[in-house]
């Protein structure tokens, strides 16, 4: 929904949105905030970010690469999603703290 009306407030053409391309990887990035960053409130922020910004990204790719008859596909949120899902934990003020991710690493062994 928000990935929907970012698109419709910057003016997108009515056939890019209804046939979901402004939409589906804002849908994946807010997919992914929670499923690597675990439920917490700052992750919906995130998650909400996550949608306006591909949205955007989608957009401006869909402009530059136009002329060469290229689309963006899930490029977006490829590019959105790993920018803050890596630097979100960074954020001391927004997380207080580093937040658990969803994903938990199997137990170190001692080396010996």
């Amino acid at each position: 929904m928000v990935s929907t009306l970012t698109a419709r407030l910057l003016a997108v053409s009515h056939d890019s949105v209804t046939q979901g391309l402004m939409t589906y990887c804002g849908v994946l990035g807010g997919i992914a905030m929670v499923v690597y960053l675990g439920h917490h409130p700052s992750t919906y922020v995130m998650a909400v970010s996550a949608a306006v910004t591909c949205t955007l990204v989608t957009a401006t790719l869909g402009t530059l690469l136009g002329p060469f008859g290229l689309k963006a596909f899930t490029g977006p949120f490829c590019l959105v999603s790993l920018v803050m899902v890596l630097g979100a934990p960074s954020f001391e003020r927004v997380w207080h703290g580093t937040p658990e991710s969803a994903v938990t690493p199997p137990p170190r062994r001692p080396p010996w």
